[in-house]
């Protein structure tokens, strides 16, 4: 059933997706104690993927705790998500973090970029710029765009490290080739105000704060 329901969700019979159907299948699936049907079914409630109803929630995070119980890392950091933006549970920074902290040692790089902005934003005590940094690192080595873009940023704008234009730029780009938005800002910034040495390009500018805001970034 969860195949099945992966396959009505990326509309591999053709048409449309079906998430409605996906969903049954999902449910169907964690019923018969597949982990996977219970991490999908728990993120379309979490998100109202198929209708918004007041009891979603609810259900995502019964999902969820199953899940976490079968050890599930993208259910914790769900989960965590949830406590973080305090939907169907108290919002509680400390008890997001934790849950990010299980699943970034169990090698969960998307925790590490959460992880990071806890840091920075000193959402749970004093900020503290080098553990953010060095979580920024993790999730970039783990092949998450924006934990690389982070990277980039700190080496930019000299976030309790020394600027170092050269790594700044080579990490925006990485960040760029995986799509990130917020990398090709800082792209178009370089040949805007011709940083680390590149030469002023109207085009090259242009470019890259098109295809960042085509992606939904106002500043862009």
């Amino acid at each position: 059933p969860y195949r099945l329901g992966l396959a009505y969700e990326r509309a591999e019979f053709g048409g449309e997706p079906d998430y409605k159907k996906a969903l049954e299948l999902y449910e169907l699936a964690a019923e018969r104690g597949n982990l996977l049907g219970m991490e999908a079914a728990g993120h379309y409630y979490r998100l109202d993927y198929v209708s918004e109803d007041e009891e979603n929630i609810a259900k995502a995070i019964d999902y969820f705790n199953k899940a976490i119980e079968r050890d599930s890392n993208y259910a914790r950091v769900e989960l965590a998500l949830c406590y973080e933006n305090g939907r169907g549970v108290e919002r509680d920074y400390q008890k997001a973090f934790d849950l990010y902290q299980q699943a970034a040692e169990a090698g969960y790089p998307f925790a590490n970029l959460k992880m990071g902005y806890y840091y920075e934003d000193a959402l749970i005590g004093e900020a503290d710029f080098a553990k953010a940094f060095e979580n920024f690192q993790k999730a970039s080595e783990g092949g998450i765009a924006e934990g690389t873009y982070n990277v980039g940023r700190y080496y930019r704008y000299s976030v309790g490290i020394p600027e170092n234009p050269e790594l700044a730029i080579q990490n925006f780009l990485k960040a760029v080739e995986a799509g990130d938005g917020q990398a090709m800002i800082e792209m178009a910034l370089v040949y805007e105000y011709e940083y680390g040495g590149y030469e002023f390009d109207a085009q090259k500018t242009l470019d890259y704060m098109t295809k960042s805001a085509e992606q939904g970034y106002s500043y862009a």
